[in-house]
């Protein structure tokens, strides 16, 4: 992640979130077969440590998220750039299950200060994500 005082902010979105989106690129392109036209899309999950928008944040607009890990406007536009990722068509290459499938849900956290107690008030940041390829999604029907 950033650090707690974004010590690692550019590293994070010019190197590591870059690093991740260039390997899950090389991942679907392998397991494509080597120009095969089947494609076999590929799933990451887990602590992505940014709350993408502002649904995905309890008290979005308040001043001190610019400069808090996880909610600054850079980290939030390097994710949108992995979900864009080489995508052509509308909407990108890869995405947010979650939002994808819940595009107006708020307040569906998966992390809260312990020290502070919000779990059980329920102010917390949605920091965890399915991100899949596009492909996952062309028929929405099924």
């Amino acid at each position: 992640n950033s650090g707690q005082k974004l010590e690692r902010l550019s590293y994070r979105t010019d190197s590591w979130d870059v690093d991740l989106l260039g390997y899950m690129q090389g991942k679907q392109t392998a397991c494509r077969g080597g120009g095969r036209d089947s494609t076999t899309p590929v799933i990451w999950l887990g602590d992505l440590n940014v709350a993408h928008k502002a649904l995905d944040v309890w008290n979005d607009g308040a001043k001190h998220l610019a400069k808090q890990s996880g909610t600054t406007a850079e980290e939030r536009a390097s994710f949108q750039r992995q979900l864009d990722g080489e995508g052509e068509e509308e909407g990108g290459e890869f995405v947010d299950a979650f939002r994808h499938l819940h595009p107006e849900a708020k307040g569906h956290y998966s992390y809260w200060s312990q020290r502070a107690g919000n779990r059980a008030v329920n102010k917390g940041l949605r920091l965890d994500y399915f991100v899949c390829s596009r492909d996952l999604f062309v028929n929405d029907d099924e």
